[in-house]
């Protein structure tokens, strides 16, 4: 049967309504749930969508990039010491609903955001 013989079924009186799909494709904080990007927003920097990277005390970061994320608020100092894509400054960015650590903005001649990756996950489907 192809995709367009597909059709869904109709809800029966007193069953849950199926989970909206306006979250389909929507990146959001592992902890508190809150909206961060969407999957369109994904990049390739210096070649790959995800990197790993260990940064100056030992701590190992697999991290996504992405070209925006409006959910994070950047916090601290811009800073290229130990940056891990040379031409650019980072800064920490925090889940803007939970505070939690969800990775870095990088400023160069392009801005994008590399988020960790197991801080963040896929909305609802």
């Amino acid at each position: 049967m192809g995709r367009e013989d597909h059709q869904e079924r109709p809800q029966l009186p007193g069953e849950e309504p199926a989970k909206t799909t306006a979250r389909a494709h929507e990146i959001v904080c592992a902890r508190c749930g809150a909206g961060i990007t969407h999957e369109r927003e994904s990049i390739a920097v210096s070649g790959q969508h995800v990197h790993q990277f260990v940064n100056p005390s030992g701590m190992l970061f697999r991290i996504r990039c992405f070209g925006a994320a409006p959910g994070v608020a950047a916090v601290g100092e811009s800073s290229a010491f130990f940056s891990w894509f040379p031409g650019h400054a980072w800064r920490a960015v925090v889940c803007a609903a939970c505070q939690t650590h969800l990775g870095w903005r990088f400023e160069g001649d392009s801005t994008f955001h590399g988020l960790i990756a197991e801080r963040i996950a896929s909305g609802e489907v």
